[in-house]
């Protein structure tokens, strides 16, 4: 890209358009509409795998119960969390809130085993992809804050604009003929 040069930012049309034109087909035969899902689908989970773009974290909250120390990840903003990079504890008075360090299933389970030594938690471990438990138990009912990163609403006749087609819309395009 030449310096000054503005970036030029694309919606599902014009990506449509510039796959059919690069394939040199006609974008309405009834093949180019088959695959024109998985070329969409290909390319964002690609870039979306690899690229660690901000836009693509998301904030959430829960609730812990006390001495339950198993809670689902909340939803993100378009389906679920695809890695879970921290969780904390907010404890209202005084106002505070407590970072839990990642650990393995197998330390919470040989430290904080039963509920014996509840208090605030200070550990969590991933038990299934939208499933957590902390440790020690919770003493009492906490708010839970997740964050993470998240793929994004897929482009589509309905949702045209997405964070690959205005800000890397080459990109897009080349994993789209992959």
């Amino acid at each position: 890209r030449s310096e000054g040069r503005p970036l030029m930012a694309m919606n599902y049309q014009q990506f449509v358009d510039t796959i059919a034109n690069l394939m040199a087909t006609d974008p309405t035969t009834l093949e180019f509409q088959q695959i024109l899902p998985q070329i969409i689908s290909y390319a964002e989970d690609r870039i979306y795998r690899e690229l660690d773009a901000l836009d693509t974290v998301w904030f959430a909250s829960t609730n812990l119960t006390t001495n339950d120390r198993h809670f689902k990840t909340p939803p993100a903003e378009y389906g679920n969390f695809l890695t879970l990079t921290g969780v904390n504890v907010k404890i209202e008075n005084p106002l505070q809130r407590v970072v839990l360090e990642p650990v393995s299933v197998s330390f919470l389970n040989s430290v904080y085993g039963t509920a014996a030594s509840a208090s605030t938690p200070k550990y969590f471990a991933m038990l299934r992809q939208n499933d957590v438990i902390v440790g020690p138990y919770p003493d009492q009912n906490y708010v839970v804050e997740v964050y993470g990163t998240y793929q994004p609403q897929p482009m589509s006749e309905t949702n045209p604009v997405t964070f690959l087609t205005t800000y890397l819309p080459d990109l897009l395009v080349a994993a789209g003929m992959v």
